[in-house]
């Protein structure tokens, strides 16, 4: 048996250009065009819960929207629902107005259900198979307004399809090489998918990068064979055009033309201390196997900036996996500065920065397993609100359009 960690990440989309500063903004009101809702999946049902912008309370007598389905994605501007149930080989699809919970169209995908993703506006639905061996996926993009097909996109290698807003295109970060029989990591690849051609359009190899999952040199922690791994973090930028890979080790971060398949900058990103640089080594070092890994993440922010996460893997001889969250830090991309950092000591699982730019939802994991929402703002990453969230479903924080009252 390998033992091993499974981190699990939902972003939120975000949309706008660029700017010089962000000014500190008044949050969402209930009363305005959106509204913030706990959305609780189980095996095959959901609820979204309305949940008050100031106190991050479940809203008192507002109504909730409930249904059956496998899954549920939303689209970033909260005007959409898409609920899911899928078969062997058809996967049912119902389009939902997320204001009102009326259902706007229904159909079938000719494949069996797996990951799902919405276009920004809700227009274009985006459904993954598993087409074949050796990490073989296929999508099927349809017109949700009425399940016409919009064509399909077939890749290889595996890898996490970070979809442009409109889903006309994206990118996957692929780790070849790498598994239970490889001595090391491997330099990672950006692979540039276009619906267009129903494909891959390009690679870019990052040679001063490193990533994968490994066997690791230390000897086996009871019967079970200890893996390194080093997952780098990924995120697209609000236009489209360029992708941030954090690495592996945190200290620095790469921006990918995707157009022209080039590096458009490396920068330096300080690091604050693991217990890997605290015992002498440093996670940079391809050598360095005493460490069990590092997992990133990352999103850009609505206007431009990088927020990033990640959590500190370690298997002790005992046989305890240790966890250690290093919180959320908000990063100039383009410098790779610093400028703000929350949540230190905490394993962040989700981030969702809201539309308007007034502040991002997070929600944080405690070691003994309990989950928190806060809402931080958008400038400073200060703590403005938080709450307990319940343990007995899994919880995604989303921002839709409001329902209307009475």
């Amino acid at each position: 048996m390998v033992a091993m960690s499974v981190g699990l990440v939902l972003l939120g989309g975000c949309t706008g250009s660029r700017s010089a500063a962000t000014p500190a903004r008044t949050p969402l009101a209930a009363s305005s065009a959106r509204s913030l809702y706990r959305l609780d999946s189980q095996t095959t049902t959901w609820r979204l819960t309305p949940l008050d912008w100031a106190t991050l309370r479940d809203t008192a007598g507002a109504a909730s929207l409930s249904g059956k389905a496998e899954d549920v994605v939303a689209s970033g501007d909260g005007s959409t629902l898409a609920a899911l149930t899928g078969g062997t080989s058809t996967t049912a699809v119902r389009i939902l107005d997320a204001a009102s919970g009326a259902v706007r169209s229904r159909y079938e995908v000719r494949s069996s259900r797996g990951t799902a993703a919405l276009s920004f506006d809700g227009s274009r639905l985006a459904l993954e198979e598993d087409a074949g061996p050796f990490g073989a996926t296929r999508w099927h993009v349809s017109d949700a307004r009425d399940g016409r097909s919009l064509g399909s996109l077939d890749v290889s290698d595996g890898g996490v399809e970070v979809w442009n807003a409109s889903l006309t295109g994206g990118f996957r970060l692929l780790t070849p090489g790498d598994g239970q029989s490889a001595v090391g990591p491997v330099h990672p690849i950006v692979a540039v998918d276009d619906l267009s051609r129903g494909g891959e359009a390009g690679r870019l190899r990052l040679d001063d990068a490193f990533a994968g999952l490994w066997r690791s040199t230390r000897p086996p922690v009871g019967s079970e064979q200890v893996m390194d791994t080093w997952e780098p973090g990924v995120a697209l930028s609000p236009d489209g055009t360029t992708a941030a890979v954090v690495y592996a080790d945190g200290d620095r971060l790469a921006l990918v033309d995707l157009s022209r398949l080039l590096v458009r900058s490396t920068v330096t990103v300080q690091r604050q201390q693991s217990w890997i640089e605290r015992i002498g080594l440093h996670v940079r070092d391809v050598e360095a196997k005493a460490m069990d890994g590092w997992l990133w993440n990352a999103a850009f922010t609505r206007d431009g900036r990088l927020l990033t996460w990640g959590t500190d893997l370690h298997m002790t001889d005992q046989g305890q996996l240790v966890m250690t969250g290093v919180g959320l830090r908000l990063i100039d991309p383009v410098t790779g500065v610093i400028l703000q950092e929350a949540l230190k000591g905490e394993a962040v699982e989700q981030v969702l920065p809201t539309p308007d730019g007034s502040a991002i939802m997070a929600v944080g994991t405690a070691q003994d397993g309990s989950a928190t929402l806060v809402r931080l703002d958008a400038g400073s990453l200060a703590v403005q609100a938080s709450r307990q969230l319940p343990a007995d479903a899994y919880h995604q924080v989303l921002v839709l359009a409001a329902r209307a009252q009475g």
